[in-house]
Order: structure tokens, then C-alpha cells, then sequence
């Protein structure tokens, strides 16, 4: 069965950077709070959706399912996607490119989904879960990825759909398969591959050039997209994001990761953050160079600990569990 995009609101997101400096410290945590009881209201009102803050120089878009969207899941959820884009050197190297590939966002024609554009493909953006990671390359060959000193992982060709898109088939297809548009920035490419799960961190992707020597292409480490949710109980609970798409574009020379966490809208969230561990970074202001390292390695550790999800919602995505408090005491 193909799993075609659910249906969806697409959310205005607000775009703060931080840019070269470390997105600023959280507070320290607060203890939830149990609320007064409150006379029976006549009418009951919705909360507001939460506040979104976008701590990192990485353009992304958020994503709201929910009625029929959200009926598998049996719970109305968020999602938020963010592109992470890097320019390619001779030696295979990665750095945070300029300007970055831009993301989808409310002023974009759905009508559009299935072309490839300067964002890439709208159709994948608008996509509340993916469970795997796909791999599509430009000007050349993927020949391998690697986790480490692992054998090669195990790559799932995607073949011809009807209208250009592409996903698994024949004996290794899953009962349940994703579509994907080939679009490698504006442009579609014939081929790709899917993971069975998501990149791992330590990745290392061969890619052989239509001309010119392999290379051997890994995200810079640490690079660990994160949201922070904090909720109306006082609970702040950070929530790591997957990698579900990669794009190697080997003639422009650049690389785009898109990546993307899923959390419920219930218990009610006041506020959600998109912040990143990032090389180079430094102290945010008034904080020493060990208490810098120290929550950085807490994040880190923390985020490792949760378990990739086999569904939409995040198993760490709950003000019931307890992060390494180190994030957020001195």
C-alpha cells in the first residue's frame, strides 16, 4: 500500500537566528505545576496554538495534523521540519553553506507539490512523517553508507511512480511504502534510495562524481537539530529531530538534510523552540566555557536517548519523562 501525504495546515513560523552564537541558555527547570481548580466554564476554549521561536540559521516550516490527518495516530499532532544546507569542498568537507535552500512555507501553491523548485520539493515538505531517510543524488553515483566501522547499510532502490515520483517496489517493498519527489533543489533526478531507519549520526555517505575522484561526505559533529518544548505545566522537555531526507547536489557542490520531529498538541504546549548543537558554537552571554561544554555534552546525551520512533509523536516528546537536568541547573 502507498502511503500517500496527508492532509495538513501549514503554520507561519517565525524565523529568529542566532546565527554564529549558541542559542541562549534555557532557564533553569521549572517544577509542573498542578493549577487550581476553576469553576465549570459555559463555553470551552481552545487553547491557542503554542508560540514557535527558531534559535538556529536554519530555515524550516511547521506543520499541523490533525482531523482526518491525524486518524491513524489516534492523537492531532505537530510537526516541524528544518533544512539544513552545506557547500561541498574538493576534499569532500562540509560547511554551513550561503545562502541556504529555502523551505516551504504558507504562500506556497500546493498546486506546485509535484514540480521540483528552488526549495526543493514542496510535496516532501508538506509530508507530517517519514520513517526512514531517502537519498537522492545529482551528478553523480551513491555508492555506500557506512555508520562507522559497520558494514554498508542496506539501500532500498526507489523506482518510477506514476507523474515522476518514486518509491520502493518488488519484494523488498514494505506493506506500507512513502512517495517521494526526486528533486534534488530545482532539479528531478531518476533515481534514489531509502534506509531501513534513519541516518545515523556518524554516517558516511561515498558519493563518485560523474568526473573526478569518490568522496566521502558526513555532516559535521556534532550537528544535532533539536526542539524544545515547553509546556503550560512548567515542564521543558528537549525532543531530538531525524534526518529524513538527504539531497547531494554534486555539481552545485552542496548537500541539504532535511530533518523533522513530531510531538502531540496535548497536554497543552505555551511554547516551542528550534535550537541546534553546532560546531563552533560558544557561551551564550554571562555563561563560563565548562558550563558551555557541560550542557552542550548534556543535550547531546540526552537527545541520544530517545528512541527512534516507529510513528508520528516522539516517545520522548512527554512532560512526564525527566531530561538530564544538567541542560538546564548550573
Amino acid at each position: 500500500m502507498t502511503l500517500l501525504t496527508p492532509r495538513f495546515a501549514l503554520l507561519a513560523l517565525a524565523l529568529l537566528t542566532a546565527c554564529a552564537q549558541t542559542p541562549p541558555a534555557p532557564p533553569r527547570e521549572a517544577p509542573a505545576t498542578k493549577p487550581e481548580p476553576a469553576p465549570t466554564p459555559v463555553t470551552e476554549v481552545a487553547p491557542a496554538p503554542p508560540e514557535t521561536v527558531n534559535f538556529t540559521p536554519f530555515p524550516g516550516n511547521i506543520l499541523m495534523c490533525d482531523g482526518a490527518c491525524s486518524t491513524r495516530v489516534g492523537r492531532d499532532y505537530y510537526t516541524w521540519n528544518v533544512k539544513l544546507s552545506f557547500d561541498i569542498d574538493r576534499q569532500g568537507r562540509l560547511g554551513v553553506a550561503e545562502p541556504q535552500e529555502p523551505a516551504l512555507t504558507v504562500d506556497d501553491d500546493p498546486a506546485e507539490d509535484g514540480r521540483c523548485t528552488a526549495k526543493g520539493s514542496p510535496g516532501n515538505q508538506r509530508n507530517t512523517w517519514f520513517p526512514d531517510t531517502a537519498i537522492f543524488v545529482r551528478g553523480g553515483k551513491l555508492i555506500s553508507v557506512r555508520a562507522g566501522k559497520q558494514k554498508p547499510l542496506k539501500l532500498a532502490t526507489l523506482s518510477g511512480e506514476k507523474g515522476g515520483a518514486l518509491r520502493v517496489r518488488g519484494k523488498v517493498a514494505r506493506a506500507t511504502e512513502w512517495v517521494y519527489q526526486p528533486c534534488v533543489g530545482a532539479h528531478r533526478v531518476s533515481t534514489g534510495v531509502r534506509l531501513d531507519g534513519f541516518l545515523p549520526r556518524e554516517a558516511v555517505l561515498a558519493v563518485k562524481p560523474e568526473k573526478g575522484a569518490l568522496l566521502r561526505l558526513s555532516l559535521p559533529s556534532p550537528t544535532e537539530p533539536y526542539v524544545l518544548l515547553r509546556y503550560h505545566s512548567g515542564a521543558m522537555i528537549p525532543v531530538p529531530m531525524r534526518p529524513v531526507i538527504v539531497t547531494v547536489d554534486l555539481v552545485e557542490r552542496r548537500l541539504v538534510a532535511y530533518f523533522q520531529t513530531t510531538y502531540a498538541d496535548q497536554p497543552p504546549l505555551r511554547k516551542v523552540e528550534l535550537r541546534a548543537v553546532l560546531p563552533g558554537q560558544t557561551p551564550a552571554e554571562g555563561e563560563t566555557e565548562a558550563r558551555f561544554r557541560e550542557r552542550s555534552e548534556a543535550v547531546l546525551g540526552d537527545l541520544r536517548r530517545c528512541p527512534a520512533p516507529t510513528g508520528p509523536i516522539e516517545a520522548c516528546a512527554t512532560p512526564e519523562r525527566e531530561p538530564d537536568r544538567r541542560i538546564f541547573s548550573h
